[in-house]
C-alpha cells in the first residue's frame, strides 16, 4: 500500500508520499525483517525525494520573486504621469535571466524527485514480489 502511496507522490505534489512515510514509520517496528528493510528503503526514498523537492521550490521562488521584481519595478518606474500616455505605453512582460535560471532548477529537481520515486517504487515492488528485502534483510 505504501508503494502506491509513493508512486502517486509526483502527480499529487506529494500529498500522498506524507502519508506514505508515516504508515513506514508506524509499522516498521512490528514488521519481518523483510517488509521492515522495504519500510527503511521507504523512508530513505521519501526523505531524499523530499530534499530534491525543497531545492525545487526554492528554485521556483527564485523564478517568481525575480519575475515579479522585474517587471513590477520596470512597470511602475516608467509610468507616466499623463494617464493617457499611461494608456498607449507598452507593458510587455521580460523574463529575467535569473527567472529563467530559477524554472530550469525548478524542473530539473522535481524531474529528479519524480524518476527518484518511481524508479523506487518499481525496483521496491519487484523485490517485495520475489520475497527480496534491502540492505541487511537482503536475500
Amino acid at each position: 500500500m505504501t508503494y502506491a502511496l509513493l508512486f502517486a507522490s509526483p502527480f499529487v505534489f506529494g500529498l500522498t508520499a506524507l502519508i506514505a512515510v508515516v504508515i513506514a514509520y508506524v509499522r516498521k517496528p512490528e514488521a519481518e525483517p523483510v517488509v521492515a528493510s522495504h519500510y527503511r528503503h521507504q523512508i530513505f526514498a521519501f526523505w531524499i525525494a523530499f530534499f530534491l523537492s525543497v531545492l525545487a521550490a526554492a528554485g521556483l521562488m527564485v523564478a517568481v520573486g525575480f519575475l515579479v521584481y522585474e517587471n513590477l519595478f520596470s512597470l511602475l518606474s516608467a509610468t507616466p504621469a499623463d494617464p493617457w500616455e499611461a494608456v498607449a505605453m507598452d507593458v510587455s512582460p521580460r523574463l529575467p535571466a535569473a527567472s529563467l535560471v530559477g524554472l530550469i532548477a525548478f524542473a530539473t529537481c522535481y524531474g529528479m524527485a519524480t524518476l527518484w520515486l518511481i524508479v523506487n517504487v518499481v525496483v521496491g515492488i519487484l523485490r517485495l514480489n520475489a520475497g527480496r528485502g534491502f540492505g541487511r534483510a537482503a536475500s
